[in-house]
């Protein structure tokens, strides 16, 4: 994650801000109280956002879920600091998708590598976007289960929603993604959402389909793109969750 923009307290900045912007990181730096980072992140949107989960009223659990109800253009990946190692908030602060360190993990070194090694799946997943609404839409929409197509288009939406911007990269950076999240090849991969796209326009519910992509289709080709339709599945995921 090249260039990525960090969000942190000032005591954590104290120790890694330095190491972080020699490494070319933007680092911003919040108040450390829990409405705080919650507004910072709203506000700025940041790649990464470091948390010290021991520090008063910082729950790291909490906080990655009320980030993944957020009406993000662009989830955080959350990196949680657990200096004491507790094994219940260290776990529950997992579940939610926070990326938990003890301490011993948590040098400067460590950091900004984890910093620099960070993808676009990293990122919270927001809860509009849970595997099983995802998967409940695309069967709505009549794409086989049965159909590889059908796990790489669940895989490339949830990717989407994480950060809007792989709307524009679907062959530079969502195809690969999958691809690797799989053991494939990004072109099987591409090829094979087109055919399952295909498959369930030929045989599915036309007025469903309709309802949800509209004129946004073209005419001439009579079925949407991968792009169009990883789009707007996506879409309709963030607008059911009135997001």
């Amino acid at each position: 994650m090249p260039e990525a923009r960090i969000l942190m307290t000032p005591e954590l900045a104290r120790l890694w801000r330095i190491p972080l912007y020699r490494a070319g990181e933007d680092v911003s730096v919040c108040a450390a109280d829990a409405q705080a980072v919650l507004e910072a992140v709203a506000r700025e949107e940041p790649d990464i956002l470091l948390l010290n989960a021991m520090l008063f009223s910082l729950d790291a659990a909490r906080a990655a879920r009320a980030i993944r109800m957020m009406p993000l253009t662009r989830s955080p990946a959350v990196i949680a600091l657990f200096p004491g190692a507790p094994a219940e908030a260290m776990r529950r602060a997992g579940s939610e998708g926070a990326i938990c360190l003890s301490g011993v993990e948590a040098t400067a070194d460590g950091i900004v590598r984890r910093c620099e090694d960070m993808t676009v799946e990293d990122r919270l997943l927001p809860d509009f976007a849970r595997p099983e609404r995802v998967e409940a839409l695309l069967r709505a929409l009549s794409v086989s289960e049965k159909a590889a197509g059908f796990r790489y288009i669940a895989a490339a939406v949830s990717i989407c929603a994480r950060d809007q911007r792989c709307f524009n990269a679907l062959s530079r950076t969502v195809y690969p993604a999958v691809a690797r999240r799989f053991g494939a090849q990004a072109a099987a991969v591409e090829r094979l959402i087109r055919h399952a796209i295909e498959s369930a326009w030929l045989r599915g519910d036309m007025e469903r389909q309709y309802a949800l992509f509209g004129n946004t289709v073209d005419e001439a080709r009579g079925k949407p793109t991968n792009g169009e339709f990883i789009a707007r599945v996506t879409e309709a995921l963030r607008l059911e969750a009135n997001l």
